[in-house]
């Protein structure tokens, strides 16, 4: 088991919370039916709040790039974990406090959270915009899901797959 590291930019962990998954009530019932064909353990609050919800509209750069991640990885990676099934983190606490001041909420608590390595995928968040064309965007997620890069300056996020205990805050 190795510890990392989770910033809590939604003030959802707290010391010793067992992470787990949502499993969603969907309407009409041909979208509950493919969620749970796509998902049958359930998604993480990420999952939840960049695919299932409402406001995860596909035309939005954001939502659009982990919609795009997700198809490739199902296609291409099937064995790494979903982004909509896992908590993520940063290798260091350092890592993570840089993490925070540059893209969250500077107040927000980090937490450990261990997890055996055999499970987590390792894969360069620097990679993840698709400012390019889709031929070098396909290049740069398939790095990203091959955990290797080509960025002079990586932001390495750890995913971790629900269940997880959350431990001690840190930060």
């Amino acid at each position: 088991m190795t510890t990392y590291y989770t910033v809590d930019s939604g003030n959802y962990y707290s010391p010793g919370m067992i992470a787990s998954p949502i499993t969603p009530s969907i309407q009409p019932i041909e979208l509950q039916t493919m969620v749970t064909s796509l998902f049958p353990r359930g998604v993480s609050k990420h999952g939840d709040d960049y695919f299932l919800s409402s406001n995860a509209l596909a035309g939005h750069i954001d939502y659009s790039i982990d919609w795009g991640l997700e198809f490739y990885r199902r296609a291409m990676r099937p064995d790494t974990p979903s982004r909509y099934e896992c908590i993520f983190a940063c290798e260091s606490l350092e890592g993570a406090i840089a993490f925070r001041l540059k893209y969250r909420n500077q107040n927000a608590p980090i937490y450990e959270v261990e997890a055996d390595d055999n499970l987590v995928h390792r894969g360069d968040m620097a990679l993840l915009n698709n400012g390019n064309t889709c031929l070098v965007y396909t290049y740069q997620i398939e790095h990203y899901w091959a955990g290797t890069t080509f960025a002079s300056e990586p932001l390495w996020e750890i995913l971790i797959p629900l269940p997880a205990t959350i431990g001690d805050q840190v930060a």
